[in-house]
């Protein structure tokens, strides 16, 4: 039996492979989509990377603001960040548990991560249950409207209860 979890693992491509077998971090491979019941009706998201747009920098509340009802992904947002040089408009940490936007962004208050105006930041480890989650920088979307530039390429993140 540990043969073939190690065939499995040797076998896949080495980035999966080194979170997959242990590797590529303490986190593990990255968790699929978390049903609602394990996501905590307030999140705490912790960002860190950006040097010009440190409004983002931080820990900040998320709180749960779209159902998952009718393809709309289940959301967990901020309150309004402002305050970041070069900001045209108020920005919102959000979080999204859906298959497909599994990750975090920062958005205007009507979109969804990786959606109309905003970034995307994948789920790169973490567990549901426990709800812990961590991600790096920005993979999809801008954000300047909130932070002229491509500071959000190289954050970091992690949300938990």
């Amino acid at each position: 039996m540990r043969i073939r979890a190690w065939l499995a693992c040797a076998m896949a491509t080495l980035p999966l492979w080194a979170l997959a077998c242990g590797s590529g971090g303490s986190s593990g491979p990255p968790p699929s989509p978390c049903a609602s019941s394990q996501v905590p009706s307030t999140v705490q998201l912790h960002v860190s990377g950006f040097d010009k747009c440190a409004c983002f920098n931080g820990t900040f509340a998320l709180t749960q603001a779209t159902t998952g009802i009718i393809d709309e992904p289940q959301v967990w947002s901020s309150q309004p960040i402002t305050g970041c040089p070069g900001q045209t408009d108020p920005a919102y940490l959000k979080l999204s548990v859906e298959s497909g936007s599994f990750g975090i962004g920062i958005c205007d208050q009507g979109s969804d991560p990786g959606s109309g105006n905003s970034d995307f930041s994948p789920v790169t480890g973490g567990s549901c249950s426990p709800f812990s989650l961590s991600g790096g920088g920005s993979r999809a979307g801008n954000i300047n409207s909130f932070c002229p530039g491509v500071e959000d390429l190289y954050m970091s993140w992690s949300a938990g209860k």
